[in-house]
Formats: C-alpha cells, structure tokens, sequence
C-alpha cells in the first residue's frame, strides 16, 4: 500500500507487476504494467481510497483480451501460408488448458522463461507429469465427456415402468465406468485402438450385475475383465448405450449415427425433410420386423446413402437393450445383430462390429 516512502503509482506498480504475468500467462512490459497502475492513480486522485483504486484495476485485467482468450501473436495474420513458431509461453498456456483446463503452472511458465519447453525431450517430460497430476481429469471431463456426450446422459430418463432398474446411482456408475477408463487410457499411454477394442473395463458390484458379471461386491469401482462375447471398448458401455436409445426401446439409428459421427468423423447428409417417419412408413408398406422397416429406408434413393452405413452399425449393438444389458431375445423373437457394411464386409455381434 502507499506510505510516506512510496506513491500510489509506485504501490500500484508492484501489484500489476506480480498480478499481470499470471493474469495474461505471459512475460508483461513496463508499458502494460504502467497502464493498469495509471488507472489506480486516476481513482484516487477523484478521492477515492487506494483499495478502490485496485479494484477498479483489477476490473480491467479481468475484461482484457489477453486474460479473457489465449491470445497467440502472428506478425502475418492476413497470410494464410504464413508460418511461425508458437512462443514458449504460448505452448505453455495450450498445454494447460489442453490437459488441465487451467493456466500453466510454475514448472511450466519457468520452463517458459527460460526458453526451455519447445525442446522435444522437455516437452515430453512435461506431458507425462502433467498427466500423473489430479488436474489432468479435467481431459476426461471436459474434453473426453464432450468428445463421448457423456455429459448428455444425466438428462436422459428411461422409462420408469419398463427399466425400473434404472436408478440415479446406477446412472452415476456408468459415468464412473466411463470416465475412468479413459483416465487409465490417458494417463498409462494406451493405444487408442483401447477405447474400440478393449478387454477390460472398471465395474462395482451394482453395475457388474447389471452386464452379468460375477464376483464383484461393494461400492468401490474395481477393474474387471469383460464378457468376451459381449463387451469390447467404450461403445458396449452402459452409459453410451443408454445415451443413444430412446425412453422406451433402443434405437438403431440413434447408435449407428453416434458411432458414425463420434468415433468414425464420417461427414453424413441431412436427413430430407419430406421423409416418411420408420413407423408410419412400416404401416403403409406392412413391413413387420425392424429388418423389413429399415429396409425400406434403404430402397429409397433418398436414404440410402445415410442408412447403408448406419443401419448394419446399430444392428450390431442391437444385442443391449435400452440401459444397456445384454439380451439375446427381443420383441421380434432371437436377435439378430450382424450387418454387412457398404465395403461388402460382414460381422456378427458388438464384438466383431468393434473388430471390423
């Protein structure tokens, strides 16, 4: 604060020079400095206190674009084929908001200072700390959760008469499922391919008995090997096969179109908009089984395209019902869940679907 020994300019200096090289993640000239401590000293010279003063300052830091965005420097910004290299402060400032969704830290912003980051083997060393570190689960909650849309899945509500067993805790399971499986994928550097494939997954004992598993007792998620048949990776989870069913039923289409956009990235057109509902259009032709409904879609010019890859996906995970279990028998008797895909490849069941 000031004092007979040092003016409001000078008290408000050492704050900004503390405050504003965390505040914009960045080495900060005397100039920037000076304009936020000019500001303190206009407030008070309109006779308000010192700490108003500050306040008023730290508005301003707060309303500034490089606090407000990761504000990365191009001396070329109208040349599309212009390039340059990031700063170190400014890789700094996306490997934490990548991984941690914060700002970089001390380690990171020294490593910054001395113009050490970019070096390949630093930066490596870096990524793994930075995993191991507990602010690292915000690359499952906030990059993995909407990647997934698995934080979707607290709104949905299966209906309450036909899936009684669906309770909040068992919601809470599949999230727990979910997320730590590709925290362990993250942090133990496993091959992506884990996230179709995997052989294992982490259950307690009220989720182990919802996919049939044995041997599992407590409240404590555990790792746990799956139904080898059955299960295989993220998308023969319960929360991403409830995620894409409806209230009532599953829904083929829902989970093939999930699949093709949140793990293939197929571009797929819009539905037209004159399209004929699947139930209405099984009543008009008289189809019976879901097989013969879908079908129809695929006569159709029109629906081809779309329904040719989304189909044979969502029959191959036609094997869980709307909460995800495993069932062999649905309304319209034995399930059938192979499909052949447009490059002329068939499979058999969610596991060879996650193969194929």
């Amino acid at each position: 604060t000031p004092n007979d020994k040092k003016t409001v300019l000078q008290a408000a200096r050492e704050i900004f020079a503390r405050l504003l090289p965390r505040a914009f993640r960045r080495p900060v000239s005397d100039g920037e400095v000076n304009r936020f401590a000019t500001l303190v000293e206009s407030v008070t010279k309109e006779g308000e206190p010192f700490e108003r003063g500050i306040q008023v300052g730290l508005q301003a830091v707060l309303v500034s674009p490089h606090f407000l965005f990761r504000v990365e420097m191009d001396s070329q910004p109208n040349d599309p084929k212009a390039q340059h290299l990031l700063t170190d402060f400014e890789l700094a400032s996306r490997l934490s908001y990548f991984l941690w969704s914060t700002m970089p830290d001390d380690e990171l912003f020294e490593l910054a200072a001395d113009g050490k980051l970019h070096q390949s083997d630093v930066l490596d060393k870096q990524i793994t700390r930075m995993l191991k570190d507990p602010k690292a689960d915000a690359l499952v909650d906030n990059f993995a959760s909407q990647w997934l849309n698995l934080s979707n899945l607290v709104e949905v509500v299966p209906d309450a008469k036909l899936f009684p067993e669906f309770t909040p805790q068992l919601r809470a399971d599949m999230i727990a499922e979910t997320k730590l499986f590709i925290r362990t994928v993250f942090r133990e550097d496993r091959s992506l391919l884990d996230f179709l494939d995997a052989k294992t997954t982490f259950v307690n004992e009220r989720l182990a008995r919802h996919y049939g598993i044995d041997g599992v007792k407590g409240d404590k998620m555990r790792l746990v090997s799956l139904p080898p048949k059955q299960r295989a990776g993220i998308l023969t989870h319960g929360s991403i096969l409830t995620l894409t069913s409806n209230p009532d039923r599953t829904s083929l289409v829902r989970r093939g179109n999930w699949i093709v956009h949140n793990v293939l990235g197929l571009p797929l057109p819009e539905p037209p908009d004159d399209i004929t509902p699947l139930e209405e259009g099984a009543k008009e032709s008289g189809a019976s089984t879901l097989r013969e409904q879908l079908a129809l879609h695929r006569s159709s010019a029109n629906c081809a395209p779309c329904h040719n890859t989304l189909d044979p996906l969502g029959f191959g995970m036609e094997n869980f019902d709307a909460i995800g279990r495993w069932r062999e028998k649905g309304k319209e008797g034995v399930i059938e869940s192979g499909g052949v895909m447009p490059d002329g490849e068939s499979f058999s069941g969610p596991v060879e679907l996650m193969a194929y």
